[in-house]
């Protein structure tokens, strides 16, 4: 049973402390002998109010009336109540952010599994769905009647989001189901604002704790060696000393200074540029943040080959692939082909660069026109570059770069991750080759081609960032081993598979004959904060309009009793005016 308006028992306990007072209070006549009346004005009654206390003349009308004012104050609450049995929907937005485990054993995800286990089962009727509210939202299995249910249901709330979108949450809520349906947030913090419109409820169940986080970080090559950072937030309001550890090849120990909510960097260099690197900090109440993975960045060499026939344009194109540092001659398949036109289709996988024949070309200083939005153009400027290409033609694929209405340069995308690229381009009559646009060009070519071999696109990712990965050639299938060692099969659009890592750790790639890995760290300064941890309990059901439609008015359990005891006072009262025994 709920009380809807339970400030009328205010009321009816005033009436109550006033009518107490009133039979407390009275006097009573007593007998006096004088001597003669002659002297009075007039006989006056006894007085019925007085200061002294004495004991009431008429307790059992006294309990029946105190009996009627709290059976009518009952009333005025509007009591209701939901009938046995009654279906209640019920939608749990869980906050999925990694705070929640701040503190285990007793963590705010642990208490939260308690207290909606018992709401449930203090209420029957409750249809409950599960919300997961992380970098997004998302419903969790099928709708739970009974603890059973939802007990096979908690583990798939991991709690390994970088943040909890609660607002987008409530919102997945409103929209799927009818305006009845009830809504509870679970959280380890206060709402910035108290629900008020009585269809929600915010339970939290954190507190404020110090933490110290690993809240940035990062790894690249620095000439011969690798250089990395590491940055250490201290998310209390006392100054700290902080123990770590780095352990690459050899481990290295070391201390920093830390004021309050302050932040210290640390860098090291490598003397080894490939086995991974692990940062620890001591124990505390959240363990997530206390660790960190860099993976060496890979420079892979892509492998290329070169077949114009030897000429100006042969070596020029050598010289400009070597400068990028970024390829090695192919002994085998070629990674990236440069030709001239061929009918023979790439290789799967594949990428052709193919000079097309220029034998009637004319040179030309303009107008020229460049897709922005291609890789290949980034950082390309034609003002006083003369082009050597025939005035008209048709090449394949779409422009790149176009004289006019004439394609120079244009990109044709295939199967199994097969590109081929044409250009109209006689050095003869250019002096393009003589600009810095030469080299910019195959540093575009050769930047792209890498950066889609085959493995992870980023060896470093931060936990809620989604996993890139290219796959083989011919190969879409790959599989994802994480660190509690549970292999998770991931397709890929015949290029590239996404994958979102649900934890932090070394993640290891399997795709055909090929075996990457790359790394996910926690590092969210926000969600390791828990000075920001409150506990408590938000808003009311009971104010909405549908707990009205779908709950039953009690009021009548009360108020009929009050009438046939307000009845058996009247009678009362008509009996003892009538010269009966007082009562």
């Amino acid at each position: 049973m709920t009380l809807t308006f339970a400030t009328a028992l205010w009321g009816g306990f005033a009436i109550v402390v006033a009518l107490v007072g009133i039979y407390l209070f009275r006097t009573r006549s007593q007998p006096r002998t004088v001597g003669s009346l002659l002297l009075w004005a007039e006989q006056r009654r006894p007085s019925e109010g007085g200061r002294w206390l004495q004991q009431p003349q008429m307790p059992l009308l006294l309990a029946l009336e105190i009996l009627i004012v709290v059976l009518v104050a009952l009333a005025a609450a509007s009591p209701r109540g939901v009938a046995p049995g009654q279906a209640l929907p019920l939608l749990v937005i869980l906050d999925d952010s990694f705070s929640m485990r701040a503190g285990e054993p007793d963590s705010p995800r642990a208490q939260a599994i308690r207290a909606v286990e018992a709401e449930l089962a203090a209420h029957p009727g409750y249809q409950v769905r599960l919300i997961v509210a992380g970098g997004r939202a998302e419903f969790l299995g099928e709708t739970c009647r009974a603890v059973a249910q939802l007990r096979a249901l908690w583990p798939l709330w991991k709690c390994g989001s970088p943040a909890g979108d609660l607002d987008l949450g409530v919102a997945l809520a409103r929209e799927t189901r009818e305006h009845s349906a009830r809504l509870l947030v679970i959280t380890d913090r206060a709402p910035a604002d108290p629900p008020a419109d009585g269809r929600l409820q915010w339970w939290a169940f954190g507190r404020p704790l110090d933490n110290l986080a690993i809240v940035n970080g990062g790894r690249t090559m620095f000439g011969a060696k690798d250089r990395f950072f590491v940055e250490i937030a201290n998310l209390s309001s006392q100054p700290v000393r902080v123990a770590g550890r780095a352990e690459t090849p050899v481990g290295r120990d070391f201390s920093l200074d830390i004021g309050a909510f302050d932040t210290r960097r640390e860098v090291f260099d490598l003397e080894s540029a490939t086995a991974p690197v692990r940062v620890r900090l001591p124990a505390d109440a959240l363990p997530i943040d206390n660790e960190m993975i860099l993976v060496a960045p890979q420079q892979r060499q892509v492998k290329t080959a070169v077949r114009l026939g030897g000429g100006p344009l042969h070596q020029l194109t050598e010289r400009a692939l070597e400068a990028t540092g970024l390829v090695m001659a192919a002994t085998g398949p070629a990674e990236l082909l440069v030709r001239t036109t061929s009918e023979a289709p790439p290789a799967p996988g594949q990428w052709v660069w193919e000079f097309a024949a220029a034998s009637d070309a004319e040179p030309f200083l303009g107008p020229f026109a460049i897709d922005r939005t291609s890789p290949l153009a980034e950082g390309l400027s034609l003002g006083g570059v003369v082009w050597g290409a025939p005035a008209s033609g048709t090449l394949r694929g779409v422009p790149v770069l176009l004289l006019a209405n004439t394609p120079l340069v244009t990109e044709e995308r295939l199967a199994q991750g097969a590109r081929r690229f044409q250009a109209r381009y006689d050095p003869r009559q250019s002096n393009f080759h003589n600009t810095p646009n030469w080299p910019i060009l195959f540093w575009n070519l050769v930047r792209w081609r890498q950066s889609l071999l085959p493995g992870p696109a980023q060896p470093n990712l931060r936990l809620g960032m989604e996993a890139r990965l290219q796959a083989v050639p011919g190969v879409p299938d790959l599989r994802v081993r994480t660190p509690e060692g549970e292999t998770v099969p991931v397709r890929s659009n015949g290029e590239v598979a996404v994958f979102l890592p649900t934890g932090p750790g070394l993640h290891t790639v399997e795709n055909g004959p090929a075996t990457s890995t790359f790394a996910v760290n926690c590092l969210a300064r926000g969600e390791s904060d828990l000075t920001r941890g409150a506990s408590g309990r938000w808003g009311d059901w009971t104010r909405s309009e549908a707990f009205r439609q779908e709950s039953l008015d009690l009021g009548w359990a009360f108020l009929l009793p009050g009438a046939l005891l307000l009845g058996l006072h009247l009678f009362l009262i008509s009996v003892a005016g009538a010269g009966g025994p007082r009562v």
